[in-house]
């Protein structure tokens, strides 16, 4: 017998072209629904304002100021990839930042 030849198609499901899964968290090497959730709730990271924050799905669920311990909390709590940045302190009247 002839061995079946492989067809590649391009993927076409959700899934496959980056959207945010249904349960609410990521899916493979996206961001998607922790970024969505950040800028929709900028309130939730004023309480972690000079501290390094680690975000899964639609919640935080680390934060330290050093980054390594949250990432140490978020790996403890089954996450193995962490989403993980620094929430910056808000700025004086009159002030900006430029630059990185």
């Amino acid at each position: 017998m002839k061995p079946k030849k492989q067809v590649l198609r391009r993927p076409t499901s959700s899934v496959a072209r980056g959207k945010s899964a249904s349960n609410g968290f990521s899916l493979i090497g996206s961001r998607v629904v922790e970024n969505e959730w950040l800028d929709q709730h900028p309130e939730k990271l004023r309480a972690h304002a000079s501290e390094y924050v680690v975000v899964e799905g639609r919640r935080i669920v680390a934060h330290n100021k050093d980054a390594a311990l949250a990432i140490q909390s978020a790996r403890r709590r089954g996450i193995s990839s962490p989403y993980v940045f620094f929430v910056e302190p808000p700025l004086p009247p009159n002030t900006f930042r430029i630059g990185l």
